[in-house]
């Protein structure tokens, strides 16, 4: 049990580092907006794969989610 916590640890300290990049040039007002953009778009997907009876494994979102922001990135 304790290494699952110490894991768990070490994931969520990961993910803080890695949002620390991401809205470092945001001011606080803005990354309030984009995280409520953020929860809408998951919410929004939740909902669709609900309604398609969750037919998709998670994993699968997760890979449809990875190819879409990697190609987004190709027009910033």
């Amino acid at each position: 049990m304790h290494e699952k916590h110490f894991t768990e640890t070490m994931i969520h300290n990961e993910i803080l580092d890695m949002s620390h990049l991401l809205f470092e040039r945001f001011t606080s007002k803005e990354i309030a907006y984009l995280i409520d953009f953020n929860i809408g778009a998951v919410w929004n997907v939740i909902v669709k794969w609900m309604d398609e009876d969750m037919k998709e494994e998670p994993e699968v979102l997760k890979e449809i989610f990875f190819k879409y922001l990697n190609n987004l990135s190709i027009f910033i």
